[in-house]
C-alpha cells in the first residue's frame, strides 16, 4: 500500500527542478509540483508517493535535502534502512550516503537479523551506489555468525527456521562464502532442497533453484552419493543438471587431482566453476547422536516383548537428527538369543528365553536404486569410573533403501520374565546414569 504525502514547502522551488514529473495515472514514485495557490502564502507543494507507515521517513527525506550534514543518530535501524530505500528510490544521493554512514558504523553484534537481510537484498540501484558498496560485508558476516555452520543450523530448530525463511539472494550469498562450514557437502544440497521445499508452490522459480545448486563443490562429493542420490533423484536434481554433466560430475568426485580433469577441459567446469573449489571448512558440531533413554521406556519395551510369549522383536526409535545431509536416528530392538536345536521357533515357552538389547543405525530416506555405505560406533554408554561400554563398530558397510546397520545383542538381559527384571540387570551393568536413563550412542558417523 502506498501512501501520497503533500507538503507544503518554499524551498521546495530549488529542488523541483531536480525531479521528474509523471502523469497521475503512474505507477512509479513520483513528485510533482501543483499550480501555485495564489490564496495561501506557499507557493509551492511537494508531493511524494511513499509506503505506507512511512509518513515520517518521508517528511525526514525531505527536511534533510536541506541541511548541511544530515544527523540520523536518533533513528532506529529499521528507519536508517527506510530512508536509505526512499532516498534511493527519489534520488536524494546527500540523505542515501548519510543512511549508509549510519548502518557500516553498527558491529555485527549490534546489527539486527531483520535489517542484516535487508541490506542483502537492496536493489541494484542502491547497492552499487559507492556509498553502499560496503553494507553488505556486515550484513554478510551476521548472516555467518548465526547461520554459518550448516550442521549446527540442521541440529537446532530455531536456526532451520531463521535458514527457511532466509530470501533466495541471502541463502545464495551462505552458499557461496568460502566461511560456511559442513561435515559433508551433502549437508549443501540436503540445504537446498529443504529450502525449496519450503517456499510456496507458485513462487519457485526454477532459474533460482538453479542458482543455488550450482554452489555445490561436486569434487568433494562421494561416488556414491552422486550416483545414488543426485543421479537417481526424480524432483530437485533433474531441474538443474542433465545426466551427462552428472557424469562429468563423478569424474570430478573420483579424480584423484584436478589438474588433469582441468587440462582435459570439459565445458562444464567451465560453466560450474563452484565443483572444483576448495573444501568447505570442516563443522565445529561433533558428528555423533546420543539418545538419553528413559529407563521406564526399556521397561516397556521388555514388557511388550515378553507379553506376545515367542520370538519376536521389540523396537524403540531416537528422535530423527540431520548430520552429513542425512536424516538418521538410532534404533534400540529387543530380541531373544537364536532358538536352541531342537525346539521349534514358534513353541511357547520364550519366558525362560535370553533376552538381549541390540542398537542399529537408521538412516531415512534413501534410493531404492542406490547402495549407501555408512560408518559409525554404536555403544551402550557405561556409567563413567564402573565398566566398559558396550560397543559395536560398523566400517564401510553397504546397505540399500529399507535397510539398517548394527547388531542385535550388544546388551544381554539373560531370562528374565518381566520388565523390572531387565531393569534390575541393566543396573547390574551399571548402564543406568544419574538421569534414570540408558545412555545409546551413535559415534563417528560418516555417510557416503
Amino acid at each position: 500500500m502506498l501512501m501520497l504525502l503533500s507538503l507544503p514547502c518554499v524551498l521546495a522551488r530549488v529542488q523541483l527542478k531536480n525531479w521528474s514529473a509523471v502523469d497521475d495515472t503512474s505507477s512509479t514514485p513520483q513528485t510533482r509540483s501543483k499550480k501555485p495557490d495564489h490564496s495561501s502564502r506557499h507557493k509551492h507543494t511537494l508531493e511524494l508517493i511513499v509506503p505506507a507507515g512511512q509518513t515520517d521517513i518521508a517528511v525526514r527525506l525531505i527536511k534533510g535535502m536541506y541541511q548541511k550534514q544530515p544527523d540520523l543518530s536518533d533513528l532506529s535501524q529499521d528507519q536508517q534502512l527506510q530512508l536509505l530505500l526512499l532516498a534511493d528510490r527519489f534520488g536524494v544521493p546527500k540523505l542515501q550516503a548519510a543512511a549508509a554512514t549510519a548502518l557500516k558504523a553498527l558491529s555485527v553484534d549490534q546489527l539486527q537479523w531483520d535489517t542484516a537481510i535487508a541490506l542483502l537484498q537492496l536493489p541494484d540501484s542502491c547497492a552499487q551506489q559507492e556509498d553502499c558498496k560496503q553494507l553488505c560485508e556486515p550484513a554478510v558476516r551476521k548472516l555467518l555468525q548465526q547461520l554459518g555452520d550448516l550442521e549446527q543450523v540442521w541440529a537446532d530448530e530455531q536456526l532451520q527456521q531463521l535458514l527457511l525463511a532466509l530470501p533466495h539472494a541471502a541463502l545464495l550469498r551462505l552458499l557461496q562464502h568460502d566461511d560456511t562450514r559442513v561435515a559433508s557437502e551433502a549437508t549443501v544440497v540436503y540445504t537446498i532442497e529443504q529450502w525449496w521445499f519450503e517456499q510456496p508452490v507458485r513462487s519457485r522459480q526454477i532459474q533460482l533453484l538453479q542458482q543455488l545448486m550450482q554452489q555445490i563443490r561436486m569434487q568433494h562429493l562421494s561416488l556414491e552419493y552422486i550416483t545414488s542420490n543426485l543421479m537417481c533423484s526424480k524432483l530437485v536434481v533433474p531441474q538443474c543438471y542433465t545426466i551427462s554433466e552428472l557424469g562429468i560430475a563423478c569424474l570430478c568426485a573420483s579424480a584423484t587431482s584436478r589438474k588433469p580433469l582441468q587440462d582435459a577441459g570439459p565445458p562444464e567446469l567451465a560453466k560450474y566453476p563452484a565443483w572444483t573449489a576448495a573444501r568447505r571448512p570442516s563443522s565445529a558440531l561433533q558428528q555423533d547422536i546420543m539418545w538419553a533413554l528413559p529407563l521406564s521406556d526399556v521397561r516397556v519395551l521388555l514388557d511388550q516383548y515378553l507379553a506376545h510369549r515367542k520370538p519376536r522383536l521389540a523396537y524403540g526409535y531416537s528422535k530423527t537428527q540431520v548430520l552429513q545431509g542425512r536424516e538418521v536416528r538410532i534404533k534400540l530392538t529387543v530380541n531373544s538369543e537364536p532358538v536352541p536345536s531342537g525346539r521349534a521357533p514358534g513353541d511357547n515357552c520364550a519366558l525362560s528365553d535370553s533376552l538381549e538389547l541390540g542398537l542399529r543405525f537408521v538412516v531415512e530416506g534413501l534410493l531404492a536404486q542406490g547402495i549407501h555405505v555408512v560408518s559409525c560406533v554404536l555403544r551402550f554408554g557405561a556409567v563413567t569410573g564402573t565398566a566398559s561400554d558396550f560397543v559395536h563398530s560398523i566400517t564401510n558397510k553397504g546397505a540399500k533403501a529399507g535397510e539398517s546397520w548394527g547388531c542385535r545383542g550388544l546388551v544381554t538381559l539373560g531370562p528374565i520374565s518381566t520388565g523390572a527384571e531387565g531393569e534390575a540387570k541393566l543396573k547390574e551393568n551399571n548402564l543406568v546414569h544419574a538421569d534414570g536413563c540408558l545412555h545409546l550412542w551413535a559415534t563417528n558417523i560418516k555417510i557416503l
